[in-house]
This record gives structure tokens, sequence and C-alpha cells, in this order.
């Protein structure tokens, strides 16, 4: 492959980010090409027509962005209800004037919001300084952390929830398996995992953070990241675009936080009381049973349904699940 062809677009970002190649070709789509040019100190990445999140959280999308890209139509205003890692609010950003990234945890919301007004440098400093293949330094995080989150959700108020967002992260770097784990109080019980900030990792930190500062420069688009319960949502616009990708109430992950069924039928009615805004809704099909948000929406006749089938492994030591996203899309 000749990585100068026609079918490559190069953007040689200014400022102290590497510069970033964006591959067009639909063959490269999925695989990322690093190739490393040591000329004083100068490289280029080539890139993959979406950017990965730098974010390892359970249930994200990146895997079904090509997808998702299908059904998510352009409009003014696009709402993330349950958005989680950012990958889907951030790479769909280009189709709309106005995205809105929400999410009910308060940590990883303010983590979205340092990677907008942080440089890349302090953003890099306190993922090296946080993060901890030391199982001691790491439970010293990890109580910091739990302990500072019950106090300031008690004071309520947002002063100190930067700090927070940083820990947040250190924790998710350096947790088992990448995998977000709380308890039924809240506080992040995940074990240490013995990894820490790595070489790949600060290229998708690197990459998001170009992402986010390209994003109101080149499609003039405007990001929000909210903490919020999604009913907050209930007075937009009419024809507002709107991903909904709840924790699925067929699934047992310690993300889920508590999600039931009861949440599938409260959901389920709030979407049926908003056919007004365009509706993309994600779930799964797990050993034949799907949710009963799915059901609800299924029964009213107002989705057109698509399956896609995705094997899903958590780690390299479990075994892999396959199951299907099912993808519902108001008609």
């Amino acid at each position: 492959m000749n990585i100068f062809s026609s079918n490559v677009a190069y953007f040689l970002p200014g400022g102290n980010y590497p510069p970033v190649a964006i591959c067009k070709n639909s063959f490269t789509i999925g695989i990322v090409w690093i190739i490393a040019i040591f000329d004083r100190f100068c490289y280029i990445w080539i890139m993959t027509e979406f950017t990965r999140t730098p974010f390892p959280y359970a249930g994200c999308k990146y895997n079904l962005l090509e997808e998702l890209d299908k059904v998510i139509p352009a409009g003014d205003t696009l709402i993330d209800m349950f958005g989680g890692s950012g990958v889907v609010a951030v790479n769909m950003a280009y189709k709309f004037k106005k995205v809105i990234y929400n999410d009910i945890m308060e940590p990883l919301v303010f983590m979205h919001r340092n990677m907008v007004v942080d440089s890349l440098e302090t953003i890099l400093q306190n993922a090296r300084d946080l993060s901890s293949k030391i199982p001691e330094k790491y439970a010293e995080l990890r109580g910091i952390y739990n302990h500072q989150v019950e106090i300031l959700k008690q004071m309520h108020h947002n002063e100190g929830w930067q700090e927070i967002g940083y820990r947040f992260f250190g924790l998710m770097l350096s947790c088992t398996n990448n995998l977000v784990r709380f308890n039924k109080k809240g506080g992040f019980n995940q074990t240490c995992g013995k990894r820490q900030l790595t070489d790949p990792k600060v290229i998708e930190i690197t990459a998001w953070k170009q992402k986010l500062t390209d994003i109101p420069k080149e499609t003039h688009t405007s990001i929000m990241f909210n903490n919020c319960s999604y009913e907050a949502y209930g007075n937009m616009d009419d024809g507002t675009v709107v991903y909904a990708d709840p924790p699925y109430s067929n699934t047992e992950a310690g993300y889920n936080g508590g999600w039931s069924v009861e949440d599938d039928v409260k959901l389920a009615r709030f979407i049926m009381d908003h056919m007004r805004y365009k509706w993309i809704v994600s779930s799964c099909a797990k050993d034949g049973n799907t949710t009963k948000l799915v059901e609800i929406l299924r029964a009213s006749g107002a989705f057109d349904e698509r399956r896609i089938d995705y094997t899903y492994k958590a780690s390299k030591k479990t075994k892999e699940s396959k199951t299907e996203e099912i993808l519902l899309v108001s008609k």
C-alpha cells in the first residue's frame, strides 16, 4: 500500500501534537497503522477514520461505529444519553451543529471535561502520576478516590471534581482488565491490574485530544459534557437525534450500576412519550433473550430493528460471549 497515494488525507496539526494522518481508504477502516519516522523526533501516525476513545470503558461501541454511522442521521442536535466512553458522541459530531454527551457518573463526565480544557501535557502528566501497577499505591489511590467522591456527593457542589476525574482515570488505566466495577454504595471496587499508562494509550489520548480540538474548528460543532438524568431531556426541539445505549438488564456487569427490568420499563415509557425525537436505541440479545426495553419498543411497531453479530470478550481469562447487538431505529 502506498501511504502517500490520493486515498490518504494528511492532517498536520500545529502546537505540540504529533502529526496525524487519517486514512480514508475503506479497506483500512478498523485498522490502525503506525509508522514511526525518526527525523528529529518527528513521526507520522496513520489512524482510522474513527478515533478510538482513551477511556477503557466496558460496553464501548467503537467496533460498532461503522454500523451506527449508517443509522444516525445528520441534524442540528445529537444527544448521547448514556455517553460512557464518549466514542459515539465525539465520532458522530461531524453530522451535527450541537452534541450533548450525558452520563450520570460525575467523575467520568469531569474527566471528559478535563480532556477538553486541559493541555495534552497536563492530561498525560496526571495519567502518569495517578496510574500504577503497584498494588499498595493503587489501593491508596482507590481509597482516596472513594472517600472524596462520598464527601463531594454529600456537599452537592462541583468544586474538586476535576481532581476526582483524574483520579478516576488513573484507576481506569490501572485496574484489572481495565474494566470499571462498583459496589452497591457506588464505590470503585475493582482490583489492581498491575498496569499503568502505556505507549499505545498515550497515542490514544493524543489522538482523542486532537479530535476534541479539531471538531469546533473544522465542523463548527459545539460539544457539551453533561451530568444528569436522561429525564432532563424532555423538552428538546422536534427532530432532535437521540442515541440511547443504557446498561443491558439481561447481562451482569459491574458497570451496570444496578440497572434493572424496572429501569427498562421506565426508559421505554420516556422514549414512547417523546417520539417527536429521532431515536436510535442499542441493546443486545444474549442466549436468545432480549431486554424488556427491546420487547416494549418492538411491540410498539414504531421502530425498525437491526441485528449485528458481535463477539465480546471481557478479558484474556474469560470465554468469548457471542451476542447479537440490537439497534432499534424509530420510523
